[in-house]
């Protein structure tokens, strides 16, 4: 079995137990507030292995900053939509990735 197949299927079966609430953990707070703090307005945000999105995509794209999120696991992507609402950008994009000037 191809290792990329394995991983997807791991993270497909464990996304759901891994988060499923939309809780924000105050571990990544300081984290977050410091990122934002070194974004223009309408930055533009490419979070590799996004997972479910949470905290980091929700709580920068709901400060106006565009976020495409990539993820290995299609399950883990219908999660962020669960969470994030307001996503700009989402995508599960391997092996390919946005074009190099626009990131």
């Amino acid at each position: 079995m191809d290792p990329k197949d394995i991983v997807r299927s791991g993270y497909n079966k464990a996304s759901v137990a891994y988060r499923s609430d939309d809780a924000m953990n105050e571990d990544y707070a300081d984290w977050l507030r410091d990122l934002a703090g070194r974004l223009h307005e309408g930055a533009s945000i490419l979070d590799l292995g996004c997972g479910c999105g949470l905290p980091a995509a929700r709580w920068l794209s709901d400060r106006g900053v565009r976020v495409l999120g990539i993820d290995i696991s299609p399950v883990i992507l219908i999660l962020i939509l669960m969470f994030i609402t307001n996503v700009v950008l989402l995508g599960w994009i391997l092996p390919a990735v946005a074009p190099p000037p626009s990131f």
